[in-house]
């Protein structure tokens, strides 16, 4: 009955006097699996090519794509688990990253994958990017947040550097590793208020820590980190100029989402008023000193 409620599309090929498992090779059973990646849940990790088109990861293996005026369309990579990182290579090809530590890429617009090796196996690659010919890839484990790369020829993926997880007493345990490329760095939050920031060009990585435990961190085209953190209980907006270095209280309300800045003076970010459900959109032209609310 739920299946047939809720998923409708595949309620025709499931006869219900035969025992359903993944690992069935029923023809039928494959038909329903391959239905439902087709139709995978989730846009994950958002991550914008050249062309415009914008791809996202899923929860059961598939890359989806969206270009302006167009259905979004789903592409099966054969990757088991989710797709935690999408990266457009400079050679135009795709690659993405599963939960399970399975690498893919796609040279035809995500029509046909080629496994790329699962040398991370038992851990998530939950970050992709491309710099001057080398791939970055941001690797969680049960133990530590791992950096690694490799040019586009090559098959082993070298280590850059290692951080073990170390949770802060005032956070949350579920906060998610992450990492922003700007320029020749790339910047990693580690569970739960540290951060590592690796130079592309030498292949160095240095540590920092955020103000507090962090809930969540950004980084824009003005080059400002901006975070979420608790020093104690209260979870407060902090920003630094100069890469973690120093830190100072953000202009913009605690109630407002981090910003995203266009350039150095534009930004923009989404406020909600407390216990309201409305939210707005607030902006500034002055590089944050000041925000306006757009009347909806």
């Amino acid at each position: 009955a739920y299946v047939n409620e809720f998923y409708p599309k595949i309620s025709q090929f499931i006869s219900f006097d035969e025992t359903i498992s993944w690992s069935n090779k029923n023809e039928r059973i494959q038909r329903i699996y391959n239905n439902i990646k087709k139709n995978s849940n989730g846009l994950l990790r958002p991550f914008e090519t050249t062309s415009g088109t914008v791809l996202f990861g899923s929860y059961l293996g598939s890359v989806r794509a969206w270009s302006p005026g167009e259905q979004i369309k789903s592409f099966d990579t054969g990757a088991q688990g989710s797709i935690e990182s999408i990266a457009e290579l400079e050679n135009g090809k795709w690659m993405a990253g599963s939960e399970n530590g399975q690498i893919v890429v796609s040279g035809d617009f995500g029509l046909t994958w080629k496994d790329n090796g699962n040398q991370f196996r038992n851990s998530s690659v939950i970050g992709l990017n491309q710099y001057k010919g080398k791939i970055f890839a941001t690797v969680l484990s049960t133990k530590a947040v791992r950096i690694y790369y490799k040019h586009p020829d090559e098959v082993k993926w070298n280590l850059v550097s290692a951080h073990p997880l170390k949770f802060s007493f005032w956070t949350g345990i579920s906060i998610f590793p992450e990492s922003i490329a700007f320029q020749n760095k790339l910047i990693t939050s580690l569970p739960s208020k540290a951060f590592a920031i690796t130079n592309m060009d030498k292949l160095t990585t240095t540590e920092g820590d955020f103000p507090g435990a962090i809930s969540a961190f950004t980084l824009s085209n003005d080059g400002v980190i901006r975070c979420l953190a608790a020093k104690t209980m209260a979870v407060n907006p902090y920003e630094s100029h100069d890469f973690g270095e120093t830190w100072i209280s953000s202009t913009h309300s605690r109630f407002m989402a981090l910003p995203y800045f266009k350039d150095k003076i534009n930004g923009y970010a989404l406020q909600g008023a407390w216990l309201s459900g409305k939210i707005d959109l607030s902006t500034t032209t002055n590089g944050g000193e000041s925000w306006t609310i757009q009347s909806s």
